[in-house]
């Protein structure tokens, strides 16, 4: 009997966690745009099935750079794997995690493993 209700605990658990990293995974879908003070801008257009194309523009020259992947919702973690960062040399895939600190419907802050604090704007709605 003991065993049977552990079970169930951990079955409502994990169901807890899946549905709230599909809620997170909605809230991701939009525009979100950061600004730099050295005048560079990067604004990220998320589908929901979590693929992105990021846009880097202001760097050196005021060039742009395009970077593509997923951002996947998981156990209070963003996962953001590079499938094309633009450049010939690269190696792909490259794969980061971030923890999401807070999500709403205009602004994400998230963690890196540093420690610092990236904060983005939705800019869609």
């Amino acid at each position: 009997m003991k065993s049977i209700l552990t079970f169930v605990l951990l079955g409502l658990l994990l169901t807890g966690c899946n549905r709230r990293d599909a809620t997170i995974q909605r809230d991701l879908t939009g525009t979100w745009t950061r600004h730099f003070e050295n005048g560079v801008s990067v604004t990220n257009v998320i589908a929901p099935d979590g693929s992105y194309r990021c846009q880097l523009v202001g760097g050196p020259g005021g060039s742009t750079h395009t970077l593509e992947g997923t951002l996947i919702a998981k156990d209070g973690m963003l996962i953001d794997t590079v499938t094309n960062d633009g450049q010939a040399n690269a190696h792909m895939p490259q794969v980061m995690q971030w923890q999401i600190v807070r999500i709403d419907r205009h602004e994400l802050v998230l963690s890196g493993k540093n420690g610092a604090a990236m904060t983005a704007v939705r800019s869609d709605k």
